[in-house]
Order: structure tokens, then sequence, then C-alpha cells
């Protein structure tokens, strides 16, 4: 081989070699990125869960609590036609 080829073959390698590196590194930076923009989307989740949870919870008592209201109306009624009928 000619010493121009092999100088040219040795700064094709060393060009190549330095941009693989710089990719790799940037891919580093992206997977980061990546892991961090996952790990705030999951604790946005769970945020949504716990809230959705507690309005689940509050739903329940609220209805509860209607249901018991709507037992002691029907008690008050059911007393207030036995006076009526008496």
């Amino acid at each position: 081989m000619s010493e121009t080829a092999q100088i040219v073959l040795v700064s094709v390698i060393t060009v190549l070699t330095i941009v693989l590196a710089l990719v790799g590194l940037q891919l580093v930076f992206i997977f980061r990125s990546v892991r961090s923009t996952i790990s705030r989307v999951n604790g946005v989740l769970d945020d949504a869960r716990n809230v959705t949870s507690k309005f689940s919870h509050s739903t329940d008592s609220l209805s509860g609590a209607l249901v018991g209201l709507k037992a002691v109306l029907s008690l008050i009624s059911s007393v207030q036609h036995k006076k009526g009928d008496d």
C-alpha cells in the first residue's frame, strides 16, 4: 500500500472513532433524560391515582351518608303515618 492510502485510512478510522464516541456520549445523555422523564411521569401517575382514590372514598362516604339520611326520613315518614292512623 502506498503511504497516502495508509494516512487516509488511519485518519478515516480516527474520525469514525471520534464520531462514534460522541454518538455514544449523546446516547448516554438521552437515556438519562428519558429516565428522568419517566420518573416524573411515574410521579404524576402516582399523584393522579391518589387523587382518584381520595375522590372515590369521598363519594363512597357521601353515598353512605345519603343512604343513612334516606333511612332516617323513611323512619320518620313511617312514624308519622302510624300517628295519623291512630
